[in-house]
């Protein structure tokens, strides 16, 4: 794989820079960058020296801001074509996943990324997933009235934290139920053995045992199950262990449980 100049958050800066045209304060990239200021003085700092080898500075002044400064148009504008060839060299390294281009799909997308962030009780940056989309910011936020609405059908909440990070609450067993017919509810996917999509998520390993585990207890118990319905139970357990591993728990009244 090609090693790339720029680290993520020093490539958006950048693309921040020549997209506003105009100087920004540490809070409004902050929002842009969806972290906190102070990682933003980190990452500004870091984007300085590389600039300062390719014709331009970025400025800072208190009340105004950081200004980019070009100093040297050829060094610049030969940077900037590199740095186009570098993200276009990384768009075809990751062409064996599928980016959708569709309205419904990106909803869909979304949806399904979050779930998978909440199986792992994990936050994502909304310039992360924007770039993830290749759409802007402003197009990504065009659907959350939709990706809220279908959240809130099944008792699920969109979130986002001070630093522009959003992540899902809800009840426990809604949302380990909507993770498991919103991601895993289709056929193609229940194949543990060769399929990358549950590998990504659930190790090898943890698949294995769990399998192993539930064929014993088929054996001992002497049950009857179709594949399909083992590879639910299976399933569904390896949502409760990942939930389960980052404190995520669910209460039954005593009535319940009899």
């Amino acid at each position: 794989m090609q090693e790339h100049i720029l680290g993520s958050r020093v490539a958006k800066l950048i693309k921040v820079f020549v997209e506003s045209n105009r100087s920004m304060t540490s809070k409004e990239l902050a929002a842009y960058m969806g972290v906190s200021s102070h990682t933003v003085r980190n990452d500004m700092q870091e984007l300085e020296g590389v600039l300062r080898h390719h014709g331009a500075i970025v400025e800072g002044r208190p009340r105004v801001g950081y200004t980019l400064r070009i100093l040297n148009e050829k060094a610049w504008h030969e940077f900037c074509q590199q740095h186009v060839r570098e993200q276009k060299s990384s768009l075809h390294e990751s062409c064996g996943k599928i980016v959708p281009t569709g309205r419904k799909d990106r909803i869909d997308y979304i949806v399904a990324n979050l779930l998978i962030l909440a199986l792992r009780k994990e936050r994502l940056s909304q310039w992360d997933l924007a770039d993830d989309l290749y759409i802007s910011l402003s197009t990504l936020k065009s659907y959350w009235k939709e990706i809220q609405q279908i959240l809130s059908d099944v008792g699920i909440e969109l979130l986002a934290d001070r630093s522009n990070k959003i992540h899902l609450e809800g009840d426990e067993s809604r949302i380990r139920r909507c993770i498991a017919e919103k991601i895993f509810s289709q056929d193609n996917l229940l194949d543990f053995s060769n399929n990358k999509f549950y590998q990504g998520i659930f190790s090898q390993e943890e698949i294995q045992k769990v399998q192993d585990i539930v064929r014993k207890a088929i054996l001992n118990h002497d049950i009857t199950l179709s594949d399909m319905a083992f590879r639910g139970i299976v399933l569904h357990i390896l949502i409760v262990l990942k939930r389960l591993g980052n404190s995520a728990t669910v209460e039954y009244a005593s009535e319940e449980l009899e």
